[in-house]
C-alpha cells in the first residue's frame, strides 16, 4: 500500500510539473512578440509636427519594453537639424519652460530619400528588398502600424515620388494576414482625409484602425499659437491634434492597458473639431493596448523623463498672442494662416516686410490654386466626394502634373476630389492620351 501510495503521488507531481511546463510554454507561445512600424514620409521642415509625433510613439513603445530591433522607423528627417529649428538635433511634442526632447534617442532606419512607398511596403511584408529592417513577425505576434503625412483622398504622400494609395495599403495588410505575419494589428493613421485611408479594411482579419478624421475632412495640428520651448517662440506647430491625444493617454502608465474600444471612445469623446472613426475587425474591440504597446516598463529606462507636472502645465509667461479679429475673419478654420496675419499686423522692420512676404506670397499661391481647379470644375458632378479611385494611375498623373506647376500644397488637397472624379470618368486624362492637359 506504502509504494502503491508513494507511486502515485510521485506520478501526480509529474504530471502536475508537465502541465505547469505546458503551460508556460503556450503561454510564451499564445502572447508572441510585439511589432511597430512608424512612418513620418513629410518633406521639409514644417512637417516638424509628424516628426514629434512619431518621435513620441518611439518613445512610448521604448517605455513599454518593446525592443528598438521590433521597432521599424521611416522619417524624412528635414525639421530636426533645419536651420529653422531653434534647437537643433531635438524635438518637442509640447511646449513648457523644460519639456522632453522627444527625439532623444530615436533610430531611425530610413531616413531622407530611403522613405518610399516601395521600402515602406517592402518593410510590412517583410521583403528584403527594402535594403533596411523588416517585419520579421510570425502569426503569434501583435503588429502596430503608425502613418503620419500630408492627406489627400485615398492617398497617403510621401512628397517624394509615388504616392501610397489606400487600394495598396489595404492590398497589403490583407498579405501580411494571409502571409500570417501577425495575429492581432492595430493601425494609426494621421493625415487629412485619414479615413479615406482605412475605409476598405476587411472585416475578419483581425485588423483594427483608427483615423484621424472622416474621407473629406483635414486633420487639425496643435501647439502652433503661444508657443514657447525654453523660452524660445516656435513659429510652427508641435503636434497634430489626434497624435498627441491617442500618444500622450497612452504614455500615462495607469492607462496603457485601456481597450482598443475604450480608446475610440476616449479620442471620438474629446477630440470634437474632427470625427475621429475606426475600421476593419471590431472582434478584437476589447483587446488592451498593452498587447500592442507593451507593459509600463519604467521611467527610466530611456534618457528621455516622465513628464512631470511643470514640464506639461508650467507655460512660459510671455506676452499671449491676441489673434486679429481681422485675420480670424479672413482665414476662418485656418490656424496656421490666422496666425501669420496676426504677427505681420504686429510686428515691426525687417521681420514684419518678411513674414508680409510669407503672407502674401501664400495668398497668391492660393488664389492660383483656386483658379487652377475653377478651370477643371466643368461638371457638378466633380465636385462630389467620390466612393473610391478607378485608375490610380490616372490620379498620380493628375498630381504629379498640379506638383509640378505649384509644388505640394496643402490647401490644394480640398480639391483632389475633382482629379478623382475626373479620373474616373476618363482613365486617360491628365496627359494619358486625351485632349484634357
Amino acid at each position: 500500500m506504502l509504494v502503491k501510495f508513494f507511486s502515485k503521488s510521485i506520478l501526480t507531481f509529474v504530471l502536475s510539473e508537465m502541465k505547469t511546463v505546458t503551460l508556460f510554454l503556450l503561454l510564451g507561445l499564445v502572447l508572441g512578440d510585439q511589432w511597430a512600424v512608424l512612418m513620418a514620409c513629410g518633406k521639409g521642415f514644417y512637417r516638424y509636427n509628424h516628426h514629434a509625433d512619431v518621435s513620441h510613439t518611439y518613445q512610448m513603445l521604448r517605455r513599454g519594453g518593446i525592443p528598438a530591433d521590433h521597432i521599424i522607423t521611416f522619417m524624412r528627417g528635414d525639421p530636426i537639424y533645419d536651420e529653422r529649428n531653434p534647437f537643433s538635433g531635438e524635438l518637442f511634442h509640447k511646449p513648457g519652460l523644460d519639456p522632453p526632447n522627444v527625439y532623444q534617442g530615436v533610430v531611425a532606419d530610413y531616413w531622407g530619400e530611403s522613405v518610399t512607398v516601395e521600402n515602406f511596403i517592402f518593410a510590412l511584408k517583410g521583403d528584403e528588398r527594402a535594403g533596411g529592417k523588416i517585419l520579421r513577425s510570425n502569426a503569434d505576434d501583435n503588429v502596430l502600424i503608425f502613418t503620419v503625412s500630408m492627406g489627400a483622398p485615398y492617398t497617403i504622400r510621401f512628397e517624394t515620388g509615388n504616392d501610397l494609395h489606400a487600394n495598396l495599403f489595404v492590398e497589403t495588410i490583407q498579405k501580411m494576414h494571409d502571409n500570417m505575419m501577425y495575429k492581432n494589428l492595430v493601425i494609426f493613421t494621421e493625415s487629412g482625409y485619414a479615413g479615406s485611408i482605412m475605409k476598405n479594411l476587411p472585416t475578419d482579419i483581425h485588423a483594427y484602425a483608427f483615423s484621424a478624421t472622416n474621407d473629406q475632412m483635414g486633420s487639425e495640428w496643435t501647439h502652433c499659437v503661444n508657443c514657447y520651448v525654453r523660452n524660445t517662440y516656435m513659429d510652427f506647430c508641435l503636434a497634430d491634434l489626434f497624435s498627441l491625444r491617442w500618444i500622450e493617454y497612452l504614455d500615462v502608465p495607469e492607462q496603457r492597458d485601456t481597450t482598443l474600444d475604450a480608446l475610440y471612445n476616449y479620442l471620438a469623446t474629446n477630440i470634437t473639431v474632427q470625427p475621429v472613426l475606426r475600421y476593419g475587425d471590431m472582434s478584437i474591440k476589447n483587446m488592451s493596448m498593452t498587447e500592442f504597446i507593451g507593459n509600463y516598463t519604467g521611467w527610466n529606462m530611456l534618457t528621455i523623463p516622465r513628464p512631470t507636472e511643470k514640464s506639461l502645465t508650467d507655460y512660459v509667461r510671455v506676452q499671449p498672442i491676441v489673434m486679429s479679429s481681422t485675420c480670424v475673419q479672413q482665414y476662418s478654420n485656418d490656424i496656421r494662416m490666422q496666425a501669420l496675419c496676426t504677427r505681420a499686423q504686429s510686428s515691426t522692420g525687417a521681420t514684419k516686410q518678411k513674414l508680409q512676404k510669407e503672407l502674401s506670397d501664400e495668398v497668391a499661391s492660393r488664389k492660383a490654386v483656386d483658379a487652377y481647379f475653377k478651370g477643371l470644375l466643368t461638371k457638378p458632378a466633380y465636385n462630389i466626394f467620390p466612393d473610391g479611385v478607378i485608375s490610380t494611375t490616372c490620379y498620380d498623373r493628375a498630381m504629379k502634373q498640379f506638383t509640378d506647376r505649384f509644388g505640394f500644397s496643402e490647401y490644394a488637397t480640398r480639391y483632389y476630389k475633382i482629379f478623382i472624379n475626373i479620373c474616373n470618368e476618363n482613365p486617360n486624362a491628365f496627359g494619358g492620351g486625351s485632349l484634357r492637359e
